[in-house]
């Protein structure tokens, strides 16, 4: 296994959390490209749930504290927002498993009865609001049929990530950067740089990734809680990873790592104490469990391209490249025949003739061929103004050379001797190829 360029603790917090976070990316943009108009709806239905949440919960703060107005509306976006409730309630929507984990993050407020109650009944919501898209679309069993589609390799919650891949780009850009200023093996303007960031210096990097949050990245058999949750007890010192027997032996190695992270979140939230204070970071602890996610990684044999520093930054650059040309060819076309046309191609498992089968799948593919809106756009060039223009308005990366863009884009940070180096040619040679790399389904999409 090779050294990794970057030997210092930021690095070994940051980069399996942008690992998982492009993954997250990847993923929802795959459901997107099938099924373009739906992921709209889900947008807004969550939406919808969201300020359903934070009413209902703003209501229990007010019956059951003295705080006041500010310090609620306070407390109810940061366990929400972020300590993920919102996104357990999503996955309630699709699995009708409520996990302890859930109950743990409320204990101070709710009831497990309560908090059941809440959770069914924005699940009640989302159903509906699905049933109301079944019958404007008049796909045939389309309520039933989204069940099978999530469960056969989707995770609802993070289908929907409440954050943007341009802002993930500029604040990744920015760790990237500052990866250079402690102990790696580069050797930056004749200068060999060795020294450890301390505690706060780890911080106030990482802290960029804070609004992002983690994937869950459930699975819909097997799942993780904490253990002897009850009203009357304080909250247990275990957590447990339960699997289950028909458990996709493929899944184990993915589970293991959730379940490893999940257990370094939890001992964390256990020293906070249910606050948002910033406990000491243990080097050694987060070291070894570094090691052990590398490890997992290799068994689960994740995408190889995402295992450099260096290729994250690009991988991103490649997602910003495939949505305009999905908003392009996809989006502004007819997006409700598109998504019609892949919902045929679904449902034709359901056909069992193979040469019918065939006949028909070839037609749709042609079918959708004919929908995409092709325009001839210079997607590399206008990717290059798009760099251009997010570092140029981004307070803290200042634009070294040129000072308008043309070829190749220099930039770093204040106080910091890397220079970043975007090369329009380097980039218009590699990003098909990443995006091949990251996901066939959305190849097809730039290939269309």
């Amino acid at each position: 296994m090779s050294k990794p360029v970057f030997d210092h603790e930021i690095y070994r917090i940051a980069h399996p959390v942008m690992q998982k976070l492009v993954k997250q990316a990847v993923k929802a943009r795959e459901f997107q490209a099938t099924y373009p108009h739906l992921y709209n709806e889900l947008m807004n239905i969550r939406a919808l749930i969201l300020r359903q949440l934070i009413n209902l919960l703003t209501e229990k703060y007010k019956e059951k504290t003295s705080l006041d107005a500010q310090q609620i509306k306070i407390e109810v976006e940061m366990i929400v927002i972020g300590r993920q409730l919102l996104n357990h309630v999503m996955g309630y929507c699709q699995t009708k498993k409520m996990l302890a984990e859930d109950i743990f993050l409320l204990k101070h407020l709710l009831q497990q009865n309560e908090l059941t109650y809440i959770f069914e009944e924005l699940s009640c919501i989302f159903w509906k609001n699905i049933n109301k898209y079944e019958q404007w679309t008049q796909f045939p069993n389309f309520s039933i049929k989204l069940r099978e589609i999530l469960n056969e390799e989707y995770f609802l919650p993070d289908l929907l990530p409440l954050w943007n891949i341009k802002s993930l780009f500029l604040d990744y850009l920015k760790i990237f950067i500052e990866y250079h200023n402690f102990k790696n093996s580069k050797n930056i303007k004749g200068i060999n740089i060795t020294r450890d960031p301390t505690a706060n210096e780890v911080w106030s990097v990482i802290k960029r990734l804070q609004i992002y949050g983690t994937p869950l990245q459930n699975s819909t058999k097997s799942f993780i809680e904490h253990s002897g949750i009850d009203g009357n007890l304080p909250p247990s010192n275990f957590i447990n990873l339960h699997l289950n027997l028909e458990e996709d032996v493929s899944n184990l190695p993915v589970l293991l790592s959730k379940f490893i992270h999940q257990f370094m979140a939890a001992r964390l939230d256990k020293q906070r104490n249910g606050t948002d204070t910033q406990p000491v970071i243990d080097n050694k602890v987060s070291e070894k469990i570094h090691n052990l996610s590398i490890i997992l990684d290799d068994c689960i044999n994740s995408l190889e391209v995402l295992k450099r520093a260096d290729a994250i930054l690009t991988a991103l650059i490649s997602l910003i490249y495939y949505d305009k040309i999905f908003e392009t060819k996809i989006i502004q076309s007819n997006i409700q025949a598109f998504e019609s046309a892949n919902y045929s191609k679904f449902m034709l498992s359901e056909i069992h003739d193979p040469v019918n089968q065939t006949i028909i799948e070839n037609a749709i593919n042609q079918e959708r061929r004919n929908l995409i809106n092709h325009t001839g756009c210079d997607y590399f060039s206008d990717l290059f103004h798009t760099i251009y223009e997010l570092l140029e308005n981004d307070k803290d990366i200042k634009i070294i050379e040129p000072k308008n863009v043309t070829t190749f884009i220099t930039c770093g940070m204040n106080d910091i001797p890397y220079e970043h180096i975007f090369s329009k040619a380097s980039l218009s040679k590699g990003l098909d190829a990443m995006v091949e790399k990251l996901s066939p389904k959305l190849a097809e999409i730039i290939l269309l």
